[in-house]
């Protein structure tokens, strides 16, 4: 599934793709692997691109994506 500690609630960052509203952009949801995937289907349907832990941040601003102020 994915070398990060799914089953541990922690900050996870979700990414929107190309072509979609917010695009370029992350949005921080708290929780395991699968409640936070649950919210952000909750929030944004399936209208978002990946799932990355906190770690990643600086990695993802390092590709021009910032966050999205909600």
């Amino acid at each position: 599934m994915t070398k990060y500690d799914v089953d541990k609630e922690q900050e996870w960052l979700f990414t929107f793709g190309y072509g979609q509203p917010n695009q370029n952009t992350f949005v921080r949801i708290w929780g395991t692997f699968e409640s936070a995937r649950e919210e952000m289907f909750r929030r944004y349907g399936d209208k978002w691109a990946f799932q990355y832990p906190s770690s990643e941040e600086k990695e993802l601003k390092r590709n021009f994506i910032t966050e999205l102020k909600v």
